[in-house]
């Protein structure tokens, strides 16, 4: 160890790289065994952010934190399905922090979206981050003080971030309702520059799939998977079928809506240079079998049960006609209750 801490720092901090910010995550302690190694230690583990609503609101509050954290910062996840406040007296006593009251949620609500705002400001600084993870609850309904917050303007403040590569959203459980953000088009803002793109929301539209500006030039997008299917999400909640329309003034069945979205695939999978997966997740009524739309060929494909990585591979089956297709994947000819999301 002392002929570590003996070399000069580039070499150092290569040397700790290949540990991963992982390694440094599951034990703090690992950062303190000098102050020469923390100074290293710290800029590997704040590549690779992966923060929950508690440690959001700590975190964006230092702002000397956040402005050294900048040149460094790679990937972020962030996870929008913890309702809880860090409180420091529950800190100092050792104890881990406990749910905020309802009592006090419009405090910690603006609390939040402050938080959100500070974050985008500094992901907007942050020349090396390629990689955004946002996930939101899944196989249950959101905490029931949280029904009122919509997550459509912090989501549409980190979409801003424009030097992204990939991006992954999945926030089936989260409110993204706002009659002035509307998220489908903030992300096909960002086509033109993304490689990897997988997308679920408990809304969506097409026009999520349609690169901003509108032209015919090629695009470097390599992956883009949306998943419309939020059957496997819950075993006790029946209401959970498909994602419904962003835009409800529309109207239409998800069919027409399923249908838009694989046109809109088909067209984005002709402008790609190197098109390795473009499709498009759905499920059969009533037996749940889910099926990929794949883009590049027009196919079918049926996946095998279970739990599945998007882009798994499947088995091949021939087109339905429209009569059938309706049965098998419109929603709206099985009558469940509907789910407010």
């Amino acid at each position: 160890m002392s002929l570590l801490l003996q070399l000069p720092t580039e070499i150092q901090f290569h040397i700790l790289s290949y540990l991963g910010p992982e390694f440094f995550r599951q034990d703090v302690r690992r950062l303190r065994v000098s102050r020469l190694w923390y100074g290293i230690a710290w800029r590997i583990m704040v590549q690779d952010l992966r923060l929950t609503t508690g440690p959001l609101m700590k975190f964006t509050q230092e702002r000397t934190v956040l402005a050294r954290s900048q040149a460094f910062v790679t990937s972020v996840q962030l996870s929008l399905w913890e309702f809880e406040a860090p409180r420091p007296s529950a800190r100092a006593a050792g104890r881990v922090a406990e749910p905020c009251s309802a009592e006090n949620s419009d405090e910690w609500t603006v609390r939040l979206n402050s938080s959100w705002e500070a974050l985008a400001t500094t992901l907007q600084g942050c020349p090396s981050l390629r990689r955004l993870r946002i996930e939101g609850p899944k196989g249950h309904p959101l905490d029931p003080r949280q029904q009122g917050i919509s997550f459509a303007k912090p989501l549409a403040d980190l979409l801003s971030v424009g030097h992204l590569t990939h991006l992954e959203i999945d926030t089936t459980g989260s409110s993204h309702s706002s009659p002035s953000v509307h998220l489908c088009r903030s992300i096909g803002a960002l086509l033109p520059k993304l490689r990897r793109l997988r997308c679920r929301m408990g809304s969506i539209c097409e026009y999520l799939l349609e690169p901003q500006p509108t032209n015919d030039e090629p695009l470097q997008l390599e992956e883009a998977i949306l998943n419309l299917s939020l059957s496997e999400l819950s075993e006790t909640v029946t209401s959970y079928r498909y994602t419904k329309c962003c835009e409800p003034n529309r109207g239409g069945t998800f069919l027409q809506l399923k249908e838009a979205i694989e046109t809109k695939a088909t067209k984005l999978s002709r402008r790609l240079i190197n098109p390795r997966v473009v499709r498009v997740i759905s499920h059969e009524l009533p037996s749940l079998t889910m099926y990929a739309f794949d883009a590049p060929s027009g196919k079918r494909i049926r996946l095998r049960r279970g739990c599945l990585p998007w882009d798994t591979d499947g088995e091949v089956v021939y087109e339905s006609d429209s009569a059938d297709e309706t049965d098998l994947f419109d929603s709206d000819s099985v009558s469940t209750p509907e789910l407010v999301l």
